[in-house]
């Protein structure tokens, strides 16, 4: 029995992790029997943003292996994971074609889909992924919330949760405080 509840969950959770998994094992191994080339690398501070650098990848291996899979590895089943929505990707979404729309919620939040997301978190006020910077409620000393609107996030965020449900009905869409 624990055999085949780890195919199903091999089968179910993950073929798209695996695979890529699979082909970066054989990358690996094919850096492995290349010489050694220069690649450039960009860094960011906040003092030197975009700073190129060049970096020589080996045909030696450094260092210590930290993990090594054989296949026999036994999975973890998530019960549930998802998203945030936010009003960057509800712009990104707004550039595809309604075809595009549909296959791109089709792969993340479908049962059948590729990723299979179950939940999706709407950030109260405006999180890293906002426009700008705003709060659901901007007058100060209002601690009954009678100024209290969600009205920049019924035309930018929730938009996106409801076609998220589209694809998962049963997708529960909470709202917490995020304080950037």
């Amino acid at each position: 029995m624990k055999k085949e509840n780890k195919s199903i969950v091999a089968q179910h959770h993950a073929p798209h992790l695996y695979k890529a998994l699979m082909v970066t094992l054989a990358l690996t191994a094919n850096i492995h029997a290349m010489q050694a080339q220069t690649v450039s690398q960009f860094t960011t501070t906040d003092n030197t943003p975009w700073v190129q650098s060049k970096a020589k990848l080996s045909d030696k291996s450094q260092g210590t292996v930290v993990a090594s899979i054989d296949g026999t590895e036994r999975g973890t089943v998530f019960m549930a994971w998802g998203t945030t929505f936010n009003e960057l990707d509800w712009d990104a979404f707004n550039l595809l074609s309604r075809n595009d729309q549909d296959e791109v919620m089709q792969n993340i939040f479908s049962p059948n889909g590729d990723l299979r997301f179950t939940h999706g978190r709407v950030s109260m006020n405006a999180n890293d992924y906002a426009r700008s910077w705003y709060s659901c409620d901007d007058v100060v000393g209002d601690f009954g919330l009678h100024y209290f609107n969600i009205e920049r996030d019924k035309r930018n965020i929730i938009p996106l949760a409801r076609a998220a449900q589209k694809y998962c009905p049963q997708q529960p869409a909470h709202m917490d405080e995020d304080q950037p």
